[in-house]
């Protein structure tokens, strides 16, 4: 249930190949692309319409998602035909990942690159990793594969798993190297402070064996809280004189980084200091694969990005256009200020769809104007609110009127039909312009990208 889901879509995809094992059904509410085309490409078979009509009796398991619950007509054929009901992770953990040595990475930012990293640099160390990354991967065809070999590398989701079991996602992925990027508060709509955030990470830390491996972040002020739990060795990795496996000789350049870790010099096509952090610690991870650091710095050279995170839409040296799913104010404020260092003579034009915020705590309200202080000038697109809470609700008008007290030129469009005319007003020939908005909003990018070439083409 949920087959256009990213996480369960993948999964089924890959089962679904293996026809002698399993025979792969699935139905959603609605069609999400770009997962509703690569799920219809597969062997799945997806009911046309969602509805009790599609749980018959000769189904052994359904899969549900964190999203779906007790008020959908399927979850309650379900129930009312005593069929198992589990979670992906449940059902991961219970059949897919009994046999092999599982690498999970968690945290609150950088999960799904620091996945796709590390999957990589195994694949390209021909270990032929089974995995699943939270995102589509250019050096992958597909997001998840699996029974292949004896390792597993995991995205691990902090969110509850499904309804009547709210415990995350990730604490049925039996790891044996725990990767944990970093913490920050997040995902205020499930966890009522960031006490009870972290909480959830030293559940995971748990379930980590004492011959198992901790990789944490040297840099972040919570990873000392979850050293605390850990009864397995720790790896401190990151910039700090603490670390370690210290990052050193950072430096920016138009497409790539480059750094030292572990007496290797290391190429990173890619954009902004925290990807050198996820890096780092993918290269540390696969060493507990038995994967040598010089191999991984070859690996690197040759990793392609994944969707949506940092992704060069317009590709120009006149007026480039970037754009990042991302949307916690930690990642909007490193993005920025990395996109300075590799584009320094350029003024930064931000797009932002502020996303979830349906928080009680006024969470993104108030960092939102922090975390784009060091643009030029900033577009805000109507916020999409995941679910409601008491609270106030999220305004676009009061983040547009605070940058503007910062001295930031803001522009709020109440409208995302709009977006064209006021990028053809406020955009100039020769910004960078970084798009924080998801691929859900795919009109807004191409306006965005077109308004780029038209600059250019005015200009010529």
């Amino acid at each position: 249930m949920g087959i256009y889901g990213r996480a369960t879509g993948s999964v089924a995809v890959a089962l679904a190949r293996k026809p002698a094992q399993w025979r792969i059904t699935g139905s959603d509410r609605s069609a999400y692309p770009p997962m509703d085309e690569y799920v219809n490409r597969s062997k799945v078979h997806v009911f046309p319409k969602h509805g009790a009509h599609n749980i018959t009796r000769d189904i052994d398991i359904v899969v549900v998602s964190g999203h779906w619950g007790r008020r959908d007509a399927e979850v309650e054929a379900a129930l009312n035909k005593d069929i198992t009901i589990l979670s992906l992770a449940e059902f991961a953990g219970e059949f897919l990942l009994q046999e092999t040595r599982n690498l999970v990475v968690a945290g609150t930012n950088g999960k799904s690159t620091t996945t796709a990293l590390l999957t990589w640099i195994l694949e390209f160390a021909q270990k032929k990793p089974n995995y699943l990354i939270g995102a589509m991967a250019r050096n992958f065809p597909r997001p998840a594969r699996f029974g292949m070999t004896s390792h597993a590398v995991l995205e691990g989701d902090e969110f509850p798993a499904r309804f009547g079991n709210r415990n995350p996602k990730f604490l049925y992925y039996k790891p044996k190297t725990l990767v944990i990027t970093n913490l920050a508060r997040d995902h205020a709509d499930v966890y009522r402070d960031l006490r009870e955030y972290v909480q959830a990470f030293l559940y995971l830390v748990d379930t980590l064996p004492s011959k198992g491996r901790l990789i944490l972040n040297a840099d972040n002020q919570y990873s000392p809280v979850v050293a605390r739990q850990s009864k397995s060795p720790i790896e401190w990795v990151g910039f700090s004189p603490k670390a370690d496996f210290r990052i050193t000789r950072l430096k920016y350049h138009p497409r790539s980084l480059s750094f030292r870790l572990l007496n290797q010099d290391f190429t990173l096509p890619m954009h902004g200091r925290v990807n050198v952090l996820n890096a780092a610690m993918a290269v540390t991870a696969a060493r507990h694969a038995g994967v040598r650091p010089a191999t991984a710095r070859r690996a690197l050279t040759k990793f392609k990005g994944i969707n949506e995170r940092q992704e060069i839409l317009h590709d120009s040296p006149d007026t480039p256009v970037i754009a990042d799913h991302g949307y916690h104010p930690d990642s909007i404020a490193d993005w920025i200020r990395s996109a300075k260092k590799h584009y320094p003579r350029k003024p930064i034009l931000v797009v932002i769809q502020p996303r979830f915020t349906g928080n009680a705590d006024d969470f993104q309200q108030k960092q939102l104007p922090e975390a784009l202080a060091e643009a030029d000038r900033v577009i805000v697109l109507p916020h999409f609110n995941n679910v409601q809470h008491d609270g106030p609700p999220f305004s676009p008008h009061k983040l547009a009127r605070d940058l503007r007290n910062r001295g930031i030129s803001t522009f709020l469009v109440t409208n995302k039909d709009h977006l064209p005319r006021c990028l053809k007003r406020n955009a100039l020939r020769g910004d960078l312009i970084l798009a924080a908005v998801p691929s859900s909003l795919p009109d807004a990018l191409t306006a965005i990208t077109d308004c780029a070439r038209a600059l250019e083409e005015k200009a010529g």
